[in-house]
């Protein structure tokens, strides 16, 4: 596996994960969201199975906002787990995350992060080290609940 994600801290608001390039043409991971073996976003959330990033993992399975389960689209999950502010989920009362990749060693260009939905309409991120991001640059990936003051 050319990029690797290990979780480092789980929390009922936030989820870290150290990201480890070991190719020097590029990478790609997706971190499903399928309750699998880790890195899985469902399987490694941890504590209140109420709490609102839980809420924002499981928007296919349940729906959120003005989303019908089963019904997530790439741009909802934006909304969701972006913060892409276009409303396609609802008001800003509708749960909703941030994912963010701070450099751990290395540039800090190279680093990419998107999200999307799998073939279960599950919000999955998408992890990216492009060419150039050296062999053995690591970076963590935050997923953490965004609360009313940040918007």
């Amino acid at each position: 596996m050319p990029l690797a994600a290990v979780l480092v801290n789980s929390t009922p608001y936030r989820l870290r994960y150290l990201l480890t390039n070991t190719s020097p043409l590029g990478a790609a991971l997706t971190i499903p969201n399928d309750n699998g073996v880790t890195p899985d976003l469902r399987t490694d959330l941890a504590g209140d199975p109420s709490s609102a990033l839980r809420q924002v993992m499981f928007a296919g399975v349940n729906g959120i906002g003005t989303v019908a389960a089963g019904a997530l689209t790439q741009a909802n999950a934006r909304d969701i787990l972006l913060g892409d502010e276009l409303g396609t989920v609802g008001n800003d009362l509708v749960p909703r995350a941030m994912c963010t990749i701070s450099p751990r060693t290395g540039p800090a260009q190279g680093w990419a992060v998107d999200v999307n939905v799998d073939g279960q309409f599950d919000p999955v991120v998408l992890i990216t080290a492009q060419v150039g991001v050296a062999v053995g640059a690591t970076a963590y990936l935050d997923i953490w609940f965004r609360s009313s003051e940040y918007r």
